[in-house]
């Protein structure tokens, strides 16, 4: 009989375990607060600093020690981390207190198959077992005797490895660095343990042996995939992301290959022949303990060594001069001799000094694996707490500019003698990596026979920009994984851009740890229930494809510090119209113009509202300002009339040309004035000085800044600065938008610094405001700007004007969006004809032939400037100033290209992808303005290739003047100018990274030298 009246089990179970989980988490929130931790930066609810790690944790990390201090502490999830990033504090851990932190922390996905007890790099060394395996390992596999007398093997391996390279070289194929070493390790390994090779260089990675690198490589990288089980204990049972599953069916592979082997040995031997060899209590080895010691071996003694000749091969490519002092010196010491040997490399110091330099820079394991602290330990007057994760941060460690000269640049003739703790890519203390002798031979032996038989070249394609020295994100390259036998914790971090999440804990405000509870549980039972109750909707409508999300942030960790290009990768896999979870809101991404065109044009209704970024409300702002507020709205359909009729409409612009010639005739004078004076010309500062003079005089009639006048510049110095906060406060990753039900606690606090910058912006603009009413009262003769036009205009539908708090937001939009975007167009054009001279030619000859002697370039020029419209083109498809426009949200359920979008989702449209789909464009990466010669396409919304402004009712108002701004400026600046690049920055071209924001910039401001023509 059924009890219809009593609650089933399961519907207690979700919400009991949310509690439990919760509280233990706040309790240790609370516990860490009066132990003395070493310094830390804020962290948010639940994640904690997870997201301050970014795609390249150990990056991120050196940069947190540089202002938290070389001993740190992290709350990574639930658990307390502590990273040590200086020698002493590596010196510490490893060597003054390694008893203390001797243990390591398995990760979750080890335990699959039960292999965390039975592999060497989990066991604690108080374990029996780990002893032995140690011992064994030693004594067998790694000592000195051992070493030399597989001597002739390791030759005849490098032999091989020699005429396969030689092979390519005939044939004149390129050779891959790292997959040829890898095979040749493999095979080094596999006749070590077994006697046999598992793979033949000549016959590729065809069969069997193709099968088993494939699995050695799977192997490392599921154990790389982020998983929030080891941050999160105590979902662990629920294995959410089934990553144990995925790595059992990669061990069962693996476990059949060695039981294959050792099955043939055990045929092989006779039949009573006792073992060799036992453990301390006198007991063989069993099966499993093989099984999981070979895949520690296998796993970890290929990557790393093929990993550090790969970036050895790289930097010497990309430094030619110490490659040349490496092949003179084996020329010097080898002589003729066709082959080297292991007695050799004593006598190549040079050689020694470029593998430990590219140790110095490129730890194989840039944190090691992790340590465990079993006791409370005092290190540097702070406690680390028993069972807090320590890392040691290596890559840091190695780039520490109080210990190298110069950290960052590869100096093989550095001087390394006297260097402990500062290089220690193998680790230290009774944890250091068992395979160091082995690993250290094969790296001088392979990278001293690759550069003595061989002169190397970069193919024709590399060549010209140089090696691309970038570090892939750690969990998808093994390569940068592993130090000793077995798997690499570090590659477990998760990383994403959101470095800039900040959190201010509220224990201020509360007095006991039960008030804590009682205002914390509920709100993130809440959270979590919203969060499960819409996954559960989601599984039921047929969303566009999309990653798989994580519990609780959902898909945030995928967008990494470069959204734009992030959900561009995505969108190769899962298509171009995507679905992403971010935190608890559903967010469409449409990165082909198609999908696009659906958004923009055919369903413009349905879209033409904006999903709100919660900084945007400071003051009140999304209720006034023309960017948030829907299209049905009587405001927006007011200010939209007024700045389309009075600003942006062609009688105005044209009205206006007289003003923004005098604009650009200053900013040339500027920067002739710069010339003169032999200064650099920082050129996006100078053009967003001009496009805020031409704003203010349009506006206001009145200059807010003075590019010849070092007095005025102050004043505009604080406007430019007021107007660059904004930007950049409201393009703060803030998790309020991604869980809006904490969005009135405001926990990073920017609602209240945008009120800050609101507040002083509309200082500045009620001056000007409270002096145009005060000399119409006087009964001054009007000035027929804007703002007088904004003070004249009454509503046809009531008859109302604008009131005080509209003009105030209207101006912060016109100037935040106005200045920025012709800003940054300028200064992406500029970098990008610096950076293709024979682009820049073209640009100046066309000018030249057009324009003449006339020292003025007219607005009426520009439509007889071909090239340059296609510069401007080219310039705005490779780098749009807002690579995802503003966000739009779906007024009702929509079906787009065969999907659901649902009602209130958040939709992204990816103009970047778009931009640079190779489904569209020839070459997309490369800058040809040439392709725009023989094309109708424009700018102007129409034809969805190419839309930096976006298109339908919510397309930018202000496109026109811009248009018209961006390239009277970047003519005129060419037309006067020719333009070098610095010294310094001539040698490797310009810096082409971007800076991900609410504007997309260059990293590097480009700095230039003009010469007047």
């Amino acid at each position: 009989m059924v009890n219809h009246g009593a609650p089933a089990p399961v519907d207690l179970y979700a919400p009991c375990v949310i509690l439990l989980v919760s509280s233990l988490y706040l309790l240790r929130l609370f516990a860490d607060a009066p132990r003395n931790l070493p310094p830390r930066p804020r962290r948010l609810p639940l994640v904690g600093n997870l997201l301050e790690l970014g795609a390249q944790p150990h990056r991120s990390l050196a940069r947190l020690a540089e202002r938290h201090g070389p001993l740190m502490t992290l709350r990574l999830g639930a658990v307390t981390t502590l990273v040590a990033s200086s020698p002493d504090a590596a010196r510490d851990i490893l060597q003054r207190h390694d008893a203390a932190f001797s243990t390591r922390p398995a990760p979750d996905i080890v335990r699959a198959c039960g292999h965390d007890r039975f592999a060497m790099p989990w066991l604690p060394p108080s374990c029996p077992q780990w002893r032995a395996l140690r011992k064994v390992c030693s004594a067998e596999l790694f000592a000195p005797r051992r070493l030399d007398a597989q001597k002739r093997l390791r030759r005849e391996k490098v032999r091989r490895l020699v005429s396969h390279v030689a092979r390519m070289a005939r044939e004149g194929a390129a050779v891959d660095v790292r997959r040829v070493v890898f095979t040749t390790l493999l095979n080094m390994l596999s006749c070590t343990l077994f006697s046999a090779d598992l793979a033949d260089l000549d016959e590729g990675r065809a069969g069997s042996a193709g099968e088993f690198a494939d699995t050695i490589e799977e192997f490392a990288s599921t154990v790389g995939v982020p998983n929030v089980v080891d941050y999160f204990r105590a979902v662990a049972a629920l294995n959410p992301q089934r990553l144990r599953r995925r790595l059992s069916r990669v061990f069962t592979r693996l476990f059949t290959e060695f039981d294959e082997q050792i099955e043939r040995r055990m045929r092989e031997r006779d039949a009573g022949e006792p073992p060799t060899r036992t453990t301390e209590d006198g007991r063989a080895f069993d099966r499993q303990t093989l099984r999981s010691l070979f895949a520690d071996l296998f796993s970890a003694g290929s990557d790393t060594s093929a990993v550090t000749v790969e970036w050895a091969m790289a930097q010497l490519l990309q430094n030619p001069s110490s490659m040349m002092k490496a092949r003179e010196e084996l020329t010097r010491v080898i002589g003729s001799r066709p082959e080297i040997d292991e007695s050799d490399i004593d006598s190549l110091v040079y050689l020694q000094a470029v593998v430990k330099e590219t140790f110095r820079l490129h730890p194989p394991a840039p944190l090691l694996l992790p340590h465990r602290a079993e006791t409370d330990t005092k290190i540097g007057g702070y406690t680390v707490p028993k069972g807090a994760t320590v890392l040691v941060n290596i890559w840091a460690i190695g780039r520490d500019n109080r210990v190298w000269f110069e950290p960052g640049k590869f100096m093989p003739e550095r001087d390394f003698r006297g260097r402990d703790f500062e290089l220690i890519p193998f680790g230290s203390g009774r944890r250091i990596c068992p395979g160091l002798p082995l690993a250290v031979r094969m790296v001088h032996l392979m990278l001293a026979s690759l550069l003595h038989r061989f002169e190397w070249r970069l193919p024709p394609e590399v060549e010209k920009n140089g090696v691309d020295m970038e570090e892939k994100k750690i969990w998808y390259r093994n390569v940068v994984g592993y130090a000793t036998p077995g798997y690499c914790y570090t590659n477990l971090i998760l990383g994403t851009r959101y470095k800039n999440v900040s959190f201010r804990p509220c224990t201020r405000f509360v007095r006991s740890i039960m008030e804590l509870l009682l205002l914390c549980t509920p709100c993130v039972i809440l959270l979590l229930s919203s969060l499960y109750l819409r996954l559960f909707v989601d599984a039921r409508r047929d969303l566009p494809p999309g990653p798989r999300p994580l519990p609780l942030i959902g898909n945030i960790l995928d967008l990494g510090s470069q959204p734009h290009r992030s959900l561009a990768r995505l969108a190769w896999r899962y298509g171009p119209l995507m679905t992403l979870r971010l935190g608890t809101v559903t967010t469409v991404v449409a990165s082909s113009r198609d999908a696009a065109r659906d958004i923009l044009q055919r369903h413009d209704a349905a879209f033409s509202a904006r999903s709100v970024p919660d900084a945007a409300r400071a003051c009140g702002h999304d209720g006034f300002s023309m960017a948030w507020l829907p299209p049905s709205s009587t405001l927006w359909r007011a200010l939209r009339r007024v700045c389309t009729a009075e600003l942006f409409a062609p009688r105005s612009l044209d009205a206006h040309q007289r003003l923004r010639r005098d604009k650009v005739r200053q900013l040339v004078s500027h920067v002739a004035r710069l010339a003169r004076d032999g200064a650099a010309v920082d050129v996006g500062r100078a053009a967003f000085t001009a496009s805020l003079n031409l704003l203010s005089s349009t506006i206001f009639s009145a200059d807010l800044a003075d590019l010849g006048d070092a007095r005025a510049e102050s004043s505009a110095g604080e406007l430019r600065d007021l107007i660059s906060e904004f930007t950049i406060v409201v393009g703060v990753p803030n998790v309020s938008d991604f869980f809006p039900a904490v969005a009135p606690l405001d926990p990073q606090r920017l609602r209240r610094r945008v009120a800050r910058v609101f507040e002083q912006l509309q200082a500045v603009f009620d001056g000007h405001i409270e002096r145009r009413l005060r000399d119409r009262a006087a009964g001054e003769p009007p000035k027929n700007d804007f703002l007088d036009a904004l003070l004249d205009y009454r509503s046809p539908e009531d008859g109302r004007g604008f009131d005080r708090p509209t003009l105030q937001f209207l101006f912060t939009d016109l100037f935040s969006a106005g200045s920025d975007t012709s800003a940054v167009t300028v200064e992406w054009a500029m970098a990008q004809l610096l950076q293709n001279p024979p682009t820049m030619a073209k640009a100046r000859e066309e000018l030249a032939r057009v324009i003449g002697s006339k020292p003025e370039i007219d607005e009426s020029d520009i439509s007889q400037l071909k090239y340059l419209e296609a510069v401007v083109k080219e310039t705005l498809r490779l780098h749009p100033p807002a690579p995802f426009l503003l966000p739009h949200q779906a007024e009702t359920t929509t079906q787009v290209g065969g999907y659901t979008v649902p009602k209130g989702a958040r939709v992204l449209v990816n103009v970047w992808a778009i931009g640079r789909d190779s489904k569209v464009w020839s070459d997309p990466d490369k800058f040809m303005p040439e392709r725009f010669l023989q094309s109708e396409v424009d700018l102007r919304g129409r034809d969805f290739e190419l839309i930096p402004f976006g298109s339908g009712r919510r397309i930018c108002p202000g496109l026109p003047l811009a248009v018209r701004m961006v390239h009277l400026m970047l003519a005129s600046l060419l037309h006067r100018f020719e333009w070098r690049l610095l010294p310094e920055v001539e040698k490797n071209g310009v810096n082409m990274t971007e800076k991900f924001g609410m504007i997309l910039e260059l990293a590097t401001p480009l700095r230039a030298v003009a010469i007047p023509v």
